[in-house]
């Protein structure tokens, strides 16, 4: 199942937008951890709403990296395109209170609907 090039957003108020980064005035430090079997790839979403792939995350590794609080993160299984978890939520933003604080680690996770029954093998036709 191929990606979406533009995704739309809710509101707080039930209202559709435009999935994108905003502005780059407060920045931030973070980790983001794989606890998922499987390798993920994580996304930012640029200016325009595009994705824009940021590196590839084996399973238990760790990647770092720095970002701004409003630019909005995601990943998917490497294999099946699935959209997974930071943080338990599907669009990952920093929370406001982390800046000007120390880096902090946000977890990879599969939602519960996700592929865990399929082996990586089985997505991936055993390309390792």
């Amino acid at each position: 199942m191929p990606f979406e090039q533009f995704v739309n957003d809710v509101n707080e108020k039930g209202e559709k937008y435009l999935l994108k980064s905003i502005h780059s005035n407060s920045p931030v430090d973070v980790s983001f951890t794989n606890l998922t079997s499987r390798p993920v790839n994580l996304w930012w979403r640029n200016f325009e709403g595009r994705k824009v792939f940021y590196g590839r995350i084996e399973p238990g590794a760790k990647h770092d990296q720095s970002t701004y609080l409003t630019h909005p993160w995601q990943v998917t299984d490497v294999c099946t395109e699935q959209y997974l978890m930071i943080d338990n939520r599907l669009i990952f933003r920093v929370p406001s209170e982390n800046v000007g604080h120390a880096r902090k680690n946000y977890n990879i996770t599969a939602p519960d609907s996700c592929c865990s029954h399929i082996s990586h093998e089985s997505a991936c036709g055993n390309v390792y």
